[in-house]
């Protein structure tokens, strides 16, 4: 297994923390490449309405990551100020991770196309699967 693979396969199984770790770590990879990474790409297509409501790509990239930085920065496991999704923020960092596996053109492992499979299905819906090379584009 390819260390990008070994390092997004880890992500899918541990903690909120990995995951992030999993989408910078194949961020960084995209950017040495001097390729765009999915938050790129996102905010890439939302920018006129992000710009429309006065919103910069730092608050964007805060706001993709809010449930990932309020828990790096949470005092104790009983600190309450934040309200999260933590599991919502987990399957979008996942997705935004295998984006950016995708885009480094590396091949798709069994437990990525599972989580695929179980997110489009679970989360997103749709129960027919997708055509081949439409992953997470």
């Amino acid at each position: 297994m390819s260390e990008p693979a070994f390092v997004l396969e880890e992500a899918i199984r541990s903690r909120p923390g990995a995951r992030g770790a999993a989408e910078e770590i194949l961020a960084k990879a995209l950017s040495h490449r001097g390729q765009q990474n999915s938050l790129d790409l996102k905010y890439e297509i939302m920018e006129p309405i992000l710009t429309m409501r006065h919103q910069t790509k730092e608050d964007f990239i805060e706001d993709e990551n809010r449930a990932l930085n309020a828990v790096t920065h949470m005092e104790s496991a009983s600190d309450t100020s934040v309200t999260l999704d933590l599991e919502e923020a987990a399957h979008w960092a996942i997705v935004r991770a295998c984006h950016n596996y995708d885009l480094l053109g590396l091949p798709v492992t069994s437990n990525m196309r599972k989580f695929e499979d179980y997110f489009y299905e679970h989360i997103i819906g749709l129960v027919d699967p997708l055509p081949e090379r439409c992953h997470w584009e």
